[in-house]
């Protein structure tokens, strides 16, 4: 009697054991078919939300509008808080950085996206003898956080598609920092406005002049995808 308690007791235990995983794979088989397989709840793996990066009308200013910028800082990384206003001042194409009167021997070395796939490196005797975009802009600081870097301006072209492609890294700043690592540093106190120039090279062969806007938060906006960049029309 003992022996048939006992096949009948390891029968219940196996039968119960079956239950419980087909209900437990019958949940995640459901689960599947509500929310996806991926984190994404229902979107196939892989296919992330694509950054807006239009240039519409409604996002777009003109020389001498008044732009907000939002950066992170080393402690806080809310976008969503204005730290710094820009306003263009003036843009202007020279043949060559010297017809500006600008201190040509703070050109650098830089990248230049010909291609996006393959950016190319301008040197600086190159970008100093080459066509270079100036522009002059008035940044005031709003924010406890000082430093701003200055490539948080994109210099930028709208595509066909009426989007914007990032040009390149500038070749000069007015303000940057002796060292490389740190040239494009930029540190005001709260409360104060500096105006600066910024200069990038230009190759006329790859680019249309009239399709040249600085971009305010692009950086924001391509890892952010609720984030959007306001563009200045540089009327060129």
């Amino acid at each position: 009697m003992k022996k048939v308690q006992k096949y009948f007791y390891c029968f219940l235990s196996i039968l119960c054991l079956c239950i419980l995983t087909f209900s437990l794979s019958g949940c995640s088989e459901i689960k599947d078919r509500i929310v996806g397989t991926s984190a994404g709840g229902g979107k196939p793996e892989g296919e992330a939300p694509k950054s807006d990066v239009s240039i519409t009308t409604e996002r777009t200013k003109q020389i001498g509008d008044v732009c907000e910028l939002r950066t992170m800082s080393d402690n806080d990384f809310d976008t969503s808080t204005v730290r710094w206003k820009c306003i263009v001042q003036k843009a202007k194409l020279y043949d060559k950085p010297s017809d500006a009167g600008i201190d040509t021997s703070r050109i650098i070395t830089s990248e230049y996206y010909k291609s996006l796939e393959m950016p190319v490196c301008i040197d600086a005797s190159v970008a100093a003898n080459s066509m270079m975009l100036l522009c002059d802009i008035e940044i005031e600081n709003l924010n406890d956080f000082e430093n701003l870097n200055i490539t948080s301006l994109d210099l930028v072209s709208k595509d066909s598609k009426g989007e914007a492609q990032q040009v390149g890294l500038p070749n000069y700043f007015s303000h940057g920092g002796t060292e490389d690592a740190k040239y494009y540093d930029f540190t005001l106190t709260k409360g104060r406005k500096e105006t600066v120039q910024v200069g990038w090279y230009i190759d006329p062969n790859d680019l249309d002049k009239d399709s040249l806007y600085l971009a305010i938060g692009l950086g924001n906006a391509l890892k952010d995808q609720t984030s959007l960049a306001t563009y200045v029309n540089l009327n060129l």
